[in-house]
Order: C-alpha cells, then sequence, then structure tokens
C-alpha cells in the first residue's frame, strides 16, 4: 500500500510540475498577462524585481523539486551516495540561493486583485514559505557536514515538503474552485494550506517512524534479556 500511494503521488507531482511547465511559452520571453497566474498583474509585474524573480522561480524550482523526489529513493543513497551528495548540494543551491529568495520576493505580490486584508495574508503565508525553504535547506547541508545523517534526512524530508507545496497549492485550489467557486479567503486560506498540509504529514511520518524504532529496541531480544 505504501508502493502504490508513493507512485500514486508521484505520478501527480509529475503531472503537475508537467502542466505547469507546459505554461512556459505563456511566460517567456515576453509575458502573456492572459495566462491564469499571469492575469491582473500587469502592474505589479515590474515592480520590485518580481519580473526577475518569477522568471527565477519559474526555472528553478521545478527541477528542485524533482531533483528532491529522486534523492528521496533509497536506491540511489544506497546504490550510488557520490551522486547523492553531488544532486543533494545542487538541491540544496537552488533552493537556498534561487528558490527561497525569489520566493520571498514574489510573496510581497501575491494575487493583485484580492482585497489588502487577504492579499496581505496570502503573502505572509508564501513568504514564511519561502522562509522556511530556505532555513530547512541550511539545515540540512549543516548536518550533513556534521555527518549527522539521521538529521540530515530529517530536514531534506521537511525540504521536500515544503518544495511539493506548489502541486498541493495547484491541486487544492482547483477543488476550490470547483466545490466551492465563491468562498472567501480561499486564495490565502490555500497559500497556507499548500505548505503546511506536506509539512505536518512529514512530521507525522517521523514520529511515528520514531516510536516504531523505540519500540523494537525495547522489543529486542537484547532488550529482554534479564541481566547477568
Amino acid at each position: 500500500m505504501r508502493r502504490l500511494l508513493t507512485i500514486l503521488g508521484a505520478a501527480v507531482v509529475l503531472r503537475v510540475v508537467a502542466g505547469i511547465v507546459a505554461e512556459y511559452p505563456g511566460y517567456l520571453p515576453t509575458p502573456d498577462f492572459r495566462t491564469d497566474f499571469l492575469a491582473g498583474r500587469e502592474n505589479t509585474f515590474d515592480v520590485g524585481g518580481y519580473r526577475v524573480a518569477f522568471v527565477a522561480h519559474i526555472l528553478a524550482a521545478p527541477p528542485t523539486l524533482l531533483l528532491g523526489l529522486l534523492l528521496a529513493v533509497p536506491a540511489l543513497r544506497q546504490r550510488a551516495p557520490h551522486w547523492h551528495a553531488r544532486l543533494g548540494r545542487l538541491v540544496v543551491a537552488l533552493a537556498l540561493l534561487v528558490v527561497a529568495p525569489s520566493g520571498l520576493v514574489m510573496a510581497r505580490h501575491p494575487l493583485p486583485s484580492l482585497p489588502a486584508p487577504e492579499r496581505a495574508v496570502a503573502g505572509l503565508g508564501f513568504a514564511t514559505l519561502a522562509f522556511l525553504t530556505g532555513v530547512t535547506a541550511a539545515l540540512g547541508l549543516f548536518a550533513a557536514r556534521r555527518r549527522q545523517f539521521a538529521e540530515h534526512e530529517r530536514s531534506m524530508m521537511r525540504l521536500l515538503a515544503l518544495l511539493v507545496s506548489a502541486v498541493v497549492l495547484r491541486v487544492i485550489g482547483g477543488a476550490t474552485s470547483l466545490l466551492l467557486p465563491d468562498a472567501p479567503w480561499s486564495y490565502a486560506a490555500n497559500a497556507w494550506a499548500s505548505w503546511l498540509l506536506p509539512l505536518v504529514a512529514v512530521e507525522a511520518w517521523h514520529r511515528a517512524a520514531h516510536r516504531k524504532t523505540i519500540t523494537a529496541d525495547r522489543t529486542s531480544p537484547e532488550a529482554c534479556r534479564p541481566p547477568a
């Protein structure tokens, strides 16, 4: 069941990422403000470095996410540790130097058509996501350099949860537009839920794995053996 869910999740991620990449002709080299994401951004697209941040973000985020998914495959870590380390450094560099900073800039203008209070809440959600992306990437790198591989794995799984927020945002945004098309504050709620839900899921998985390890240690033959 876990393998099936993993395959289905990866298929959803690949499908959404392919859809994002397919929209690139509407973004590059000349932005088309009739596309869904750029609609209504004519007056803010060239404000505060948004154009540069947007281009950097859409070019860096998809490969960072896909490489992160690849690095989560246990076989790569076991059979090609050197490639795992090299690709891991690339993921951290992209997340820390491109994805997070560009996300912070873009968070200043989440959706111009929203009312000011909702726009502020959504912007804060995206800014928090960008900040945590940079922090988790740095923590993962530092843990690897200290050879604290268990902590490194936890940090990188958190980073992957934050990176997959772009996919979750599209999925729940599409569901919301179909089921609750006129719901107030839906965009602001999705801006937070898109990364909180995957992050909570990863933390729950970590806690379950930790409890399983403790239980296994307590029930092992060595633990049950009476002292001499």
